[in-house]
């Protein structure tokens, strides 16, 4: 079951809409990992997920550099993949994450860069913007260099980011995989990176001599109940918003976007079925479309696909498997429709 199909006329992408997306598709390992089921299945479900998503842009992590078996790395893999459902790869022009060169042009050192975020956007209908000001119009930025979070591991890490364009409507993404460590020293690197990326956002705008609506996207790696003062709280507290409270209609919100919680800790996050929390309780939201400008969320979804065969009843208990067609990740797509106002 889809429950995209229970909302038909706010999914629908055309000129007044801009359907945006946050995937962290679990990356491929040089070895298998416990419990993960192998990258080879898992990139035709990632193909499936794409064929028959409305997004006209979805941000994506765990998207590494790893080779695979077939001496592609993952990253090219999933591009590849995306490529063949009529998404294209944003290639960052202003690219800080390139290995070094010596004078000879020969590859000296290591990437800088822990790199696994990318944005894939529909091609028929969305590009990327023409240069402003003389100004790159996408680009990946080690964290670090936008501020110096105290952490080595979240410095290095990095962002990605597109200026996009969809029937007239220009719009900046920017998509952040903050680190996971749970340490104080970890969470505090990461309430420094929420509290100085709202001003490198309007630094960007303003270099660029614009003022569009942004989507901050990405996995944030931080929640209300384990963190009520982390990066999402920052965030809101700088003006963004997000369309799991703000959406006039929302689906599968009672689902935690990532499928490792206390009940389901044993299956590394392939548990057979979602874990369904009660109307009382948020669920665990590591996963966000938060946005600022001049928008309107029409809806938000935490995309869960269910066994087709599974009764109304039975969804209603949260007693349906997942669909093991659409099997990508430990974690669940967010998606929110927006108009443009």
């Amino acid at each position: 079951l889809s429950f995209a199909a229970l909302l038909p006329s706010a999914q629908a992408t055309d000129g007044e809409t801009i359907t945006v997306g946050s995937y962290n598709i679990h990356k491929a390992t040089p070895n298998p990992e416990p419990g993960v089921p192998d990258w080879n299945f898992r990139r035709d479900r990632l193909g499936l997920i794409l064929a028959e998503s409305t997004a006209d842009v979805i941000s994506l992590q765990e998207v590494v550099g790893w080779k695979l078996p077939t001496g592609t790395k993952h990253r090219d893999d999933v591009a590849s993949v995306a490529a063949a459902t009529g998404f294209a790869t944003i290639q960052p022009a202003d690219n800080q994450c390139v290995r070094p060169r010596d004078s000879y042009g020969q590859l000296s050192g290591p990437n800088p860069c822990d790199h696994s975020t990318g944005i894939i956007y529909k091609s028929t209908i969305t590009s990327v913007m023409p240069s402003a000001k003389g100004l790159a119009s996408t680009g990946m930025y080690m964290h670090g260099s936008i501020v110096n979070t105290g952490n080595a591991e979240e410095n290095k890490r990095a962002l990605t980011w597109a200026y996009l364009e969809k029937s007239g409507h220009l719009f900046f993404v920017v998509n952040v995989h903050a680190n996971s460590d749970k340490s104080p020293a970890a969470e505090a690197a990461r309430v420094v990176l929420a509290n100085n990326l709202p001003s490198w956002i309007e630094g960007m705008n303003a270099a660029r001599g614009l003022s569009v609506p942004i989507f901050l996207t990405g996995d944030l790696n931080s929640y209300k109940f384990r963190q009520p003062g982390g990066m999402q709280s920052i965030l809101y507290g700088n003006g963004y918003e997000d369309p799991y409270y703000t959406a006039s209609e929302k689906v599968g919100v009672r689902y935690a976007t990532i499928n490792i919680t206390p009940q389901t800790r044993k299956f590394f996050g392939f548990p057979p079925k979602p874990y369904k929390y009660s109307l009382k309780k948020e669920p665990t939201r590591i996963d966000y479309v938060l946005y600022m400008g001049a928008m309107t969320p029409l809806t938000y979804e935490t995309v869960i696909k269910l066994d087709p065969n599974c009764s109304a009843k039975a969804i209603k208990r949260g007693k349906c498997n997942f669909n093991e067609n659409y099997r990508l990740s430990d974690h669940n797509m967010v998606k929110a429709v927006f108009a443009w106002n």
